[in-house]
């Protein structure tokens, strides 16, 4: 009987560990990656140290302001207009009928004989490209202070009104105009008769008729209604001024003059009147219906008469042409705070700015004067 033979330990021993190193271990790599992993490869892909500030740019607390581009937009008050500055233009045989601010704070020139604009840059000052025509299809009454609406005779005899930006034209129910006016915001346009003493007001945007007021009487033949806005009306004739209620037609007492009404306005608001008859400067807060009128007579004087006025946007500072010198007033305390020369011809108009950082003027020379305050 043959006998097996025996395996030692030791090769029993080998045979195992063999046995251990040729096992297949494909489990760990078959297992799908971990949410762990997806996010650490997203991360290495678009680092946000180098995305963040390209796209989505830091939001600064504070203007950067350029230090070679200084402000040059210093409003006007009672404290510095003294030390404005002064920029003169000679305009030729331009003849210059009003003084309009189209299109936010740009200076425009209308010239009444060729019914065009012509546009001036203040800084520096000087014109700005050639006229431009208003393309009016009748003769023009009146243009808006902002110079977005026009209102004129049309060919067919009535009244139109165009607007500048959209050149959209509409008739007005009027037939004939003596003439035309806007309120200070060019948002009311009064039509007045040349057959009695009546007007017709309009808004100026929808030739929509917000009323006809009567009950104005004078001797004079000659007469120009102005609307304050939509509550007041101004009719004068000469040396005669009435206010008048729209909406209940009382009529204030008459306010008359030794000499002729040189010009007038109504500030922005639509609250204050400035009105200059010869030497005699009247400010006066718009009346209640009915009720008198307290003007405050800012000056008297045998010199000068004087042609024009205008007030500041806020309705702090009133700027009157006195001869050669442009003459400014504090409204609030009815202080004269500054007298600025213009030079040696009277001035005719005068304008301020619609955000109240220069005040405009031109002369009997046809010079166009410009008052700002250095940065």
């Amino acid at each position: 009987m043959k006998r097996r033979p025996v395996l030692s330990l030791a090769v029993v021993c080998l045979l195992a560990a063999l046995a251990c190193e040729i096992a297949p271990t494909a489990a760990p790599t078959l297992a799908p990656p971990s949410p762990t992993t997806a996010v650490l490869v997203t991360e290495t892909v678009v680092p946000t140290n180098t995305a963040i500030p390209t796209l989505i740019p830091t939001p600064s607390l504070t203007p950067t302001v350029q230090p070679d581009e200084p402000d040059e937009s210093v409003l006007l008050t009672a404290e510095n207009i003294a030390s404005a500055t002064r920029q003169g233009l000679e305009l030729g045989e331009m003849w210059i009928a009003k003084i309009i601010w189209p299109a936010g704070n740009r200076l425009a020139l209308w010239l009444a004989e060729t019914e065009t604009l012509q546009e001036v840059a203040l800084r520096p000052l000087a014109l700005s490209g050639a006229p431009l025509d208003m393309e009016v299809p009748g003769s023009v009454l009146a243009i808006a202070p902002d110079g977005s609406t026009v209102t004129a005779q049309g060919g067919d005899g009535g009244v139109i009104v165009k607007g500048m930006q959209s050149g959209a034209i509409q008739a007005l129910a009027y037939g004939v105009a003596y003439g035309a006016s806007y309120d200070p915001r060019g948002e009311v346009v009064a039509v007045f008769s040349p057959n009695e003493w009546s007007v017709t007001l309009f808004e100026a945007a929808s030739g929509e008729v917000l009323g006809t007021q009567t009950g104005f009487e004078t001797a004079a033949p000659v007469y120009a209604v102005t609307p304050a806005g939509r509550l007041t009306i101004l009719w004068t004739a000469r040396a005669t001024a009435q206010f008048q209620d729209v909406s209940t037609g009382l009529l204030s007492p008459a306010l008359g003059y030794m000499e002729f009404i040189t010009d007038f306005t109504f500030s922005d608001d639509g609250t204050m009147l400035a009105l200059v008859a010869g030497g005699r400067l009247d400010l006066m807060p718009v009346p209640a219906a009915g009720q008198p009128a307290q003007p405050v007579t800012l000056l008297d004087s045998s010199l000068d008469p004087m042609y024009s006025l205008s007030f500041s946007p806020d309705g702090r500072l009133l700027a009157v042409g006195q001869g050669s010198a442009l003459r400014v007033w504090d409204v609030s305390s009815h202080t004269a705070v500054a007298q600025l020369t213009a030079g040696a011809e009277g001035l005719r108009a005068v304008s301020f700015s619609p955000d109240g950082t220069a005040v405009v003027a031109l002369d009997n020379a046809n010079v166009l004067h410009v008052w700002q305050v250095e940065p």
